[in-house]
């Protein structure tokens, strides 16, 4: 009796199905797929397939493939006589492979193998500094007894940067990275591999800020920041602010003087480096309060949301519960509807957004007494809906992180990248593709996201960011002096001395050991400087004592601020210079009293002998 069997892989957003046409257990099947991609990115496939015959009659004549979403070419199949006739039939972008076998395998334990071998540039994509590897998950499951997937990475597209899921086992040989997976591990997640060590992104951004008042105003913009996962340098920011502070969030605020009844516009341009490792430099708050307390969107201390949270408990389950519970709504873009806040996305959960993923997960997580924040700024995404809408307006993207006790750490997720992406993990792993604009913490709405600040009838685009290449120019570090003040000081007396440290550089500089003279007259001698934030102005207080030189003089006090060398210069008065000129114009003084009055003294002598010659 002559049976059928079709294998059917479909690779649609992120999927792979399998399905048999011949009861599940006439045959059992084995896989083993390799992936070995070139240089070039290229994925050369070799599937080798076995069909163990459980029954005494049947057998297999005829193997299907269907592919879709993934362009393949390079076709081929054989087996142990040799190539097996193979129909291929393309269709849009499906592919048909049709294998016919060159023997039948009749009888129990019988064993029909055979390889299948073709090509594909779809599993992977550069994107900016990296590749991007995307392979499907594993479905259909319960026909497939046993599946091995080897993934065979060239080491000259650079070291591994992440993972996911953790493979079986991880060796090199003959310069390639190979990956081993098992079928447990591949049916929940396809396999997610990032080869690089960071994404570069290329931004500009154009803010507008108006004062339709009588008076100057002091406004503040939020310009990315560094975090611990992304370091940030800017080509210019014209106008220069006025100064650049950190604020207790992490968010870096430029300040301008906006004068009455005028408008400023203001451009940032720059590049972000996106790390997948923490660096570890960003400073965490002793107290986490505040980021448990609740706000106008984000209702922790609602009755309904604390029960939930209290089911909840933990992170990860907090993160599922979102992902299954909330639908991403694409039509809301185009819509501009506003943001509803935690509670209605509870509600009304068939019809969200970015924004109600990322409150209903924060509320949650602070009403389960686990500090969490959210972050505003761009991500990556080939979602065309997104890039469609993006295309004439900015869209922005808004996720959520919270901190982690055991690691000491922020960690940020992504629930509505997981819930579009249709199974890749966002919470046991993150990508470089997320850039942060602000940090939302104490304040849910505060500071601005860059994208918001332009006139009220203004459609025009804010924000565009490309993926880019590295310019090492961007880091050359260029620091200046304020004019010290005083400046002008006495000798041999102690003076307290205030000038700021100018940082011209794009980026922020940390730990900076200022070195002053290092002979005596100044304490300190030199100190460090935790952050210098770019193009911002930090005050350093120090004492000078100059030395006597019995005149005036202009002292120049060597400044070495990292490889640069800058003077401080004072104009010194001389104490004792003035001091001396004081006592000898006293002692002159004297003299010349000394001198009347020996003068008069003579003068009466003489006087007085002239009187007595008279008499």
């Amino acid at each position: 009796m002559i049976k059928k069997i079709f294998f059917t892989l479909l690779l649609v957003t992120g999927y792979l199905f399998s399905a048999f046409q011949a009861q599940a257990k006439d045959f059992s099947s084995f896989y083993k797929t390799t992936y070995k991609f070139s240089p070039e990115g290229i994925a050369y496939i070799t599937q080798e397939i076995s069909f163990l015959n459980n029954t005494a009659e049947k057998d297999i004549s005829e193997f299907s493939l269907n592919i879709l979403g993934a362009k393949i070419d390079n076709i081929e199949a054989f087996d142990s006589i040799g190539p097996l006739e193979t129909s291929v039939d393309k269709k849009n972008d499906a592919t048909k492979i049709s294998v016919r076998f060159n023997q039948r395998v009749v009888g129990k334990d019988k064993t029909l193998s055979f390889i299948i071998k073709y090509l594909s540039k779809d599993f992977s994509k550069k994107e900016g500094n990296l590749w991007q590897v995307s392979l499907p998950k594993l479905a259909g499951t319960a026909e497939i007894d046993d599946y091995q997937l080897f993934v065979q990475i060239p080491q000259s597209l650079g070291n591994i940067a992440s993972i996911s899921p953790f493979p079986k086992s991880q060796t090199i040989e003959d310069n390639f990275i190979i990956l081993k997976y098992e079928k447990n591990d591949l049916i929940n997640f396809g396999v997610q591999i990032t080869v690089g060590q960071y994404q570069t992104f290329d931004f500009k951004i154009d803010y507008v800020l108006e004062n339709v008042g009588s008076e100057g105003v002091m406004r503040k913009i939020a310009i990315p920041p560094d975090t611990d996962f992304q370091t940030i340098f800017y080509r210019s920011i014209l106008p220069k602010p006025e100064n650049v502070e950190k604020d207790s969030d992490g968010n870096w605020l430029a300040s301008y003087l906006v004068p009455p009844q005028q408008t400023i516009s203001i451009q940032a341009v720059g590049q972000a480096n996106i790390f997948i490792q923490s660096k570890k430099t960003s400073a965490i708050k002793e107290d986490l309060a505040d980021y448990l307390a609740p706000t106008q969107y984000w209702q922790s201390d609602n009755p309904k949301m604390k029960s939930l949270a209290q089911k909840l408990k933990t992170p990860e389950k907090i993160y599922r519960y979102v992902v299954e519970n909330l639908t991403y709504d694409h039509e809301l873009i185009k819509k501009g509807v506003q943001r509803k806040g935690a509670l209605a996305a509870l509600d009304s959960p068939q019809s969200s957004l970015c924004g109600d993923f990322t409150d209903l997960f924060i509320a949650l997580c602070r009403a389960a007494g686990i500090p969490a924040r959210a972050l505003d700024g761009y991500a990556y995404t080939n979602d065309l809906k997104i890039i469609q809408a993006s295309a004439s307006t900015d869209v922005l993207h808004s996720w959520p992180e919270y901190y982690n006790e055991e690691q000491k750490l922020w960690v940020q997720v992504d629930p509505t990248w997981e819930n579009t992406s249709h199974g890749l993990n966002y919470f046991n792993k993150f990508d470089m593709a997320h850039f942060v604009f602000v940090i939302h913490g104490e304040n849910d709405s505060f500071p601005a996201s860059p994208g918001s600040y332009s006139k009220p009838d203004s459609s025009e685009r804010q924000v565009f960011v490309n993926f880019g290449k590295e310019d090492n120019s961007l880091k050359k570090v260029d620091f200046s002096l304020s004019q010290p003040w005083p400046n002008s000081i006495f000798s041999y007396r102690k003076t307290k001395i205030k000038a700021e440290i100018i940082n011209n550089s794009g980026f922020l500089v940390h730990q900076q050991v200022i070195g002053l003279n290092q002979d005596q007259g100044v304490a300190p001698a030199s100190f460090v400087l935790n952050e210098l934030l770019p193009y911002s102005q930090t005050k350093i207080n120090f004492i000078v004592s100059p030395s006597e030189l019995f005149k005036d003089y202009i002292w120049e006090i060597p400044v070495i601020i990292g490889s640069q060398n800058e003077i401080f210069s004072f104009n010194v008065t001389s104490i004792a210079l003035r001091v001396t000129i004081l006592i000898a114009l006293i002692l002159l003084i004297i003299l010349l009293v000394i001198l009347r009055l020996l003068a008069r003294h003579r003068a009466l002598e003489k006087k007085e002998k002239m009187v007595r010659l008279k008499q």
